[in-house]
């Protein structure tokens, strides 16, 4: 019986620790060429943001953190556009010297099962062209 929670104990410590995540990376090298077709704008560079989470049945068990890229928040729903959008915002604001704007900017929502019917991932993809 011991065994048995041991191992229930270290899945869900494996679940929580490699399970949600959040992210933004940026492409700047773009050899001399503008992301939009605007003179009136300097291209900085592309940015693509993207939040998943572990869910069981709809509740929302680890997900990543849509303020601090990286890290997850537990129990918190927090894959979604509105939120992604705002993350990848507010770091290429901080992160693209001088940017005064996202163009372009498309979103993808995905979602697949892992244990039917009740585990799944739900994630959100968000990128975006920075300039100022």
């Amino acid at each position: 019986m011991l065994k048995k929670m041991m191992v229930v104990f270290a899945a869900a410590a494996a679940v929580f620790t490699f399970s949600a995540c959040s992210s933004v990376e940026y492409a700047t090298t773009l050899n001399d060429l503008r992301l939009t077709p605007s003179s009136e704008l300097t291209s900085l560079g592309h940015v693509n943001g993207e939040i998943w989470g572990l869910y069981l049945f709809d509740i929302a068990l680890v997900t990543g953190s849509a303020t601090k890229p990286g890290n997850m928040t537990p129990f918190n729903d927090t894959v979604r556009v509105d939120n992604a959008v705002n993350m990848l915002t507010s770091q290429a604001k901080i992160h693209m010297d001088g940017c005064t704007a996202v163009v372009d900017m498309q979103s993808n929502r995905s979602s697949f099962w892992i244990l039917p019917p009740l585990f799944w991932i739900n994630s959100v993809q968000v990128s975006g062209n920075a300039v100022k």
